[in-house]
């Protein structure tokens, strides 16, 4: 009778583990699918970069203060408030409002040319990233284990560079964080290699009765895993939010975090730890 009693114990324990372990594998699932193609599911993103309004450059300070030499402008609009100045027979006031117009409307067609190379909007997945072109479609990365992304990099990508018109912007602080990114990567990839040997092994104790230290071994190396790889992510991807907000949010860029990927990789540390929590209690009672 105490030996059937412990037996259903047994299989408790192990039917419930087992529940948790798959629950961790699908959790985990869906982080890895997210952002990886075109038909993955929408909202499975760590951070949404949205350039709707980018550039948006407040009237460029020269409408304020305007100085040829000093002037927030590129070569090319430079050039053409030169040739303004030397072309106008008028008072210097004149001449300096002709100038500036002639340098807004420079700039300004040098934004109209970055923003018809620039997506609406970048989501950033575990692995790769995805851009929305202007129709509905949108373009995938390959999902890599070296992925980081560089939002600098992107920008700059396009024929006419962010630095050009933007010379002001420390693009260092929105070069990504590389090696967080690819830590992040494999500590996922471990944690579900482990996951899966905790439910062979929690299979296996639920038939065999065998095999507890063993799983609690991996069970606990798991949550490890997959807890560290959730707090880096979630730091990373908030000091980079920040860093693109202080950054860029005045030029018509923002960043968003993703609610759901977040909540889907925490509800894989919440099930990752029950099933630690689950067999180490059960390992301890059985050995006092």
């Amino acid at each position: 009778m105490k030996f059937s009693a412990r037996s259903r114990l047994d299989q408790l324990v192990s039917t419930t583990a087992l529940s948790f372990s798959v629950a961790v594998l699908v959790c985990l699932s869906f982080v890895f699918v997210g952002c990886s193609s075109p038909s993955s599911p929408r909202g499975l993103h760590f951070l949404k970069v949205d350039l709707e309004e980018f550039p948006k450059l407040r009237d460029l300070r020269i409408r304020n203060s305007f100085n040829i030499n000093d002037a927030p402008i590129t070569r090319g609009g430079r050039n053409a408030v030169e040739g303004v100045l030397s072309s106008i027979d008028t008072s210097p006031k004149d001449a300096i409002n002709a100038a500036t117009s002639a340098a807004s409307d420079t700039i300004q067609a040098q934004i109209h040319d970055l923003k018809s190379h620039l997506p609406r909007y970048y989501i950033v997945g575990l692995w790769s990233y995805c851009k929305a072109q202007n129709g509905p479609e949108m373009v995938c990365s390959d999902p890599s284990t070296s992925f980081s992304f560089d939002l600098s990099a992107v920008l700059d990508s396009a024929p006419k560079r962010v630095s050009d018109i933007l010379p002001d912007i420390d693009q260092s602080l929105i070069s990504g964080y590389r090696r967080f990114s690819q830590s992040v990567i494999w500590m996922y990839i471990c944690g579900f290699v482990t996951t899966t040997l905790t439910l062979v092994l929690a299979g296996r104790k639920l038939f065999l009765s065998k095999g507890s230290s063993l799983l609690a071994i991996f069970c606990a190396l798991s949550s490890m895993l997959i807890t560290t790889a959730t707090f880096v992510v979630t730091v990373m991807y908030g000091v980079f939010t920040s860093k693109i907000r202080s950054t860029l949010q005045s030029y018509g860029v923002e960043a968003i975090l993703g609610a759901k990927m977040f909540t889907t990789a925490w509800l894989a540390v919440f099930f990752s730890i029950g099933c630690s929590t689950i067999w180490l209690v059960h390992l301890f009672c059985c050995c006092i």
